[in-house]
């Protein structure tokens, strides 16, 4: 989770085999504020480490939401969002 105004490097260890890159830029909602609080790796960059399997693939499940609702004809702000907040209150279970 990169904190707004921090540089942003994206990347793949080529030795890593195969790799699904999930991503959202968005604003906050005011009450996703405790959910946005994870542990720090560098400056600005937190990280979600020795997540349940459950918790990655709900996150990720929810991520995939968020893209397909940007192909909606219809309603794609509203679902991307709750698809974005479901996978905000996954990545807060994962640290609970």
């Amino acid at each position: 989770l990169y904190a707004p105004g921090a540089p942003q490097a994206y990347g793949t260890c080529p030795h890593a085999g195969r790799w699904e890159l999930l991503w959202a830029h968005f604003e906050p909602r005011a009450h996703w504020a405790g959910w946005l609080r994870w542990p720090e790796r560098a400056a600005g960059v937190g990280v979600l480490t020795d997540a349940p399997a459950e918790t990655v693939a709900g996150l990720a499940a929810s991520l995939r939401r968020v893209v397909a609702a940007t192909r909606r004809a219809w309603g794609a702000e509203d679902f991307g969002r709750a698809a974005l907040e479901e996978a905000l209150l996954w990545a807060h279970a994962a640290q609970a």
